[in-house]
């Protein structure tokens, strides 16, 4: 028999324990503390694979006490496996008494030609800030002119934040910011000068997803994946010293390649699928203002998506605009990688390229207004359309995906916080590029499998390569009460290998010029019938100073109910004054009532240079805007359509202009139909096949 309070073996008989002194309670029930404490201590050595035999061998004699206590500990033992099985690590609560923010930031163009960060800088407010607990640090470089007094663009330099601003506290010589040993340097002195319960860590200029983040504007280069995952393996970060937030103020490095990246040295990411936008009228850094020492990775991580959600509103007020954003547990990835694997083997490309290219080909990719070269889509989504080829398997992996993403938010159904590379509508020289990155990586081989067994059926000459032959179809006008509509007949081969399409019309000018005056993307493909509604979508501008109006070319993005139109702005406001003209696609938005609202500015070329990648433009900034009608010769010379337009375009430009600054008052857009004009008027199918080819029907008289 043993005491109850201490422990010590005693005669069955004794009244008294000859250890500690005490009443014996004659029951032989066992200390429920003691059993307490022996559960924790084999808790704390399930790793050891001797604990059982330890047990064993310390018992001089096993009676039912022994007996109990082991069979408890075994049930202990036994659930939690499968509670780490099931569920992964307990995360502990952490307290934070302590916090660093540390930034690394290539200003770039989005400094030199637009101001964004000096204004991101200027909002942070450091009698918000408790600056006692809290070390704010940014490392600064890159870029060719800063728009403050003190930083300089001939030196790279560290800055601390303090009550009366941002102070130098390090310097050094002008290096490229897209040199890894820069980014892994500055982890190292951070955590070796700045250590706190909490370490954070901002990402801050543009982002390319497969390609990396944070360019250097005056090298072009910029940190690769593979950099990145080299300087964090370099740094002083790792599985047992993880950083507690990974933030990307840059564009698309929501990604799940990205999230491979930092697993092993972050608890959280906090990253967007999508561009992100900027002005220098905004800010999004003053979220700091409101971050307190204590709060935990989510938290902080929704402080930050609500301020940017905030800016967009400012930004963008009619949601023309694509926004993600979302908070991504890293401890989670690895679920995903495999669940994401486990799908992948059961996709086999061979058996079901047709229905894998389609989907594919008619998912929204990210960054596509600007360019498609980095072929990012949504997983979750993808996974989803694809659920046909192997429900379980994707039901899996959406789980997973949903058990990652802790926090997401934006304005798309299609955007669930996690995006993949999926090779299929960039140039065969990034898609070459961007796989041997991926095979680099070694993250998940059974899904770069997939996606290049995809890439390789595309550029084969397979059965797929079925070319459509649009000459021997004929294109149907039917125009009836408040209706026109054109529509072809495709073969059934042409509908196995139809993927999506789209429509121009032009207005004839004379025997050889067009004027493109308007683009859909709404043509759907009825049993085999492709066919496009274009009652009363045209686009006329009208200038109420002399009850004038034209038709100005627009192209419709029907899921988002808005409209782009080319113009050329002139004459920029003080704060971007090295600029005189900029050209712009102006965003229209239509309500379910058709009314119409320009509601967002979107630069695209200035001299042949870049567009600064997430900026804005207001119309407030500018004096005159020019809406261009071109003239092209859009046949060859054997009367076919093609995009090579032969000949010198006409170029008309018609100009509002207003002394006091543009105004929706200057002038306003309305909406028009073919029939408000005896013009002559012709449409054409742009169609695309699985393969991702695009052709072109016959150019065919639109009657009126």
């Amino acid at each position: 028999m043993f005491c109850s309070n201490c422990g010590k073996e005693i005669k069955n008989d004794s009244k008294f324990c000859s250890g500690c002194g005490k009443s014996v309670n004659n029951n032989n029930s066992t200390n429920t503390n003691e059993v307490s404490k022996s559960i924790q201590n084999t808790i704390n050595n399930t790793n050891n694979t001797n604990t059982i035999n330890n047990i064993n061998s310390s018992s001089k004699g096993i009676n039912s006490s022994h007996v109990i206590i082991i069979v408890l500990l075994l049930v202990v033992v036994v659930l939690l496996a499968v509670f780490l099985l099931l569920f992964g690590p307990i995360k502990q609560n952490k307290v934070n008494n302590s916090r660093t923010i540390m930034m690394y930031i290539s200003g770039n163009d989005l400094e030199s030609k637009a101001s964004i960060v000096s204004s991101d800088l200027l909002s942070i407010d450091p009698s918000k800030i408790d600056l006692e607990k809290t070390n704010v640090l940014i490392y600064v470089g890159g870029t060719k002119s800063w728009h403050n007094d003190y930083i300089s663009s001939d030196e790279n330099a560290i800055f601390l934040l303090k009550s009366d601003g941002f102070q130098k506290i390090e310097t050094y010589s002008k290096n490229n910011m897209g040199d890894y040993t820069q980014f892994k340097n500055y982890l190292n002195y951070v955590y070796d000068n700045y250590k706190a319960d909490s370490m954070d860590l901002i990402l801050y200029d543009h982002g390319g997803a497969i390609d990396g983040a944070v360019y250097d504007e005056f090298t072009g280069d910029n940190l690769s994946l593979i950099e990145l995952k080299q300087a964090f393996k370099e740094s002083k970060f790792n599985s047992n010293n993880k950083l507690d937030t990974v933030l990307f103020r840059t564009c698309l490095n929501g990604t799940l390649e990205v999230a491979n990246i930092l697993a092993p040295y972050a608890e959280y990411m906090i990253a967007s699928e999508e561009v992100t936008y900027g002005s220098s009228t905004s800010n999004v850094l003053s979220f700091l203002n409101n971050v307190v020492v204590s709060d935990d990775s989510v938290t902080y991580g929704k402080k930050f998506i609500n301020r940017y959600s905030d800016q967009m509103d400012e930004i963008d007020p009619f949601e023309t605009i694509t926004k993600t954003y979302s908070i991504i547990d890293l401890s989670k990835i690895d679920k995903v990688n495999k669940a994401l694997s486990e799908f992948s083997s059961e996709l086999k490309p061979k058996d079901n390229y047709a229905l894998i290219a389609r989907t594919r080909s008619n998912l929204f990719q990210y960054a596509s207004s600007s360019t498609s070269i980095y072929d990012m889509v949504d997983l979750y989504t993808l996974s989803d359309k694809l659920s046909i080829l192997s429900n379980d398997k994707a039901t899996k992996l959406k789980n997973s995906i949903n058990d990652a993403v802790v926090y997401n938010w934006g304005n798309s159904d299609e955007s669930k916080g996690l995006s993949v590379y999926f090779p299929f509508k960039a140039d065969n020289v990034y898609k070459t590029r961007f796989l041997t990155i991926y095979k680099r990586l070694g993250y998940n081989s059974e899904y770069y499998n997939f996606i290049s067994s995809i890439n390789n059926i595309q550029n084969s000459s397979s059965q797929y390569a079925y070319s459509f032959n649009l000459d021997q179809n004929k294109i149907e006008v039917n125009t009836k009460k408040n209706k026109k509509e054109f529509s072809i007949e495709l073969t059934d081969d042409q509908v196995k290998n139809f993927a999506r399409a789209s429509y121009l019309i032009f207005k004839k000018e004379s025997d050889e010029y067009y004027t493109p005056i308007y683009g859909g993307r709404d043509a759907v493909l009825d049993g085999k019938t492709l066919k496009s509604n274009i009652t009363d979508n045209l686009f006329l501008v009208y200038d109420p100073s002399d009850n004038s109006t034209e038709y100005i070319l627009a192209f419709q993005d029907k899921k988002k109910g808005q409209y782009t139109i080319s113009a050329v702005l002139q004459n920029y406001g003080s704060e971007l004054s090295d600029f005189d003209v900029r050209a712009a696609n102006l965003i229209v938005q239509v309500d379910d009532k058709n009314n119409i609202k320009l509601s967002q500015i979107l630069p695209t070329l200035k001299d042949d240079e870049e567009i600064v990648q997430g900026l804005t433009l207001n119309l407030e900034d500018y004096k005159t805007i020019q809406f261009s009608k071109f003239q092209y010769k859009v046949l060859d010379d054997q009367g076919n359509f093609t995009l090579d337009w032969k000949g010198n375009p006409t170029l008309h430009l018609w100009e509002i202009t207003d002394k006091s600054g543009l105004s929706e008052k200057s002038f306003e857009f309305r909406r028009g139909s073919l029939d408000d004009d005896k013009g002559e008027y012709y449409c054409v199918f742009m169609i695309t096949d699985i393969k991702n080819n695009t052709v072109y029907s016959k150019l065919v008289k639109i009657d009126s």
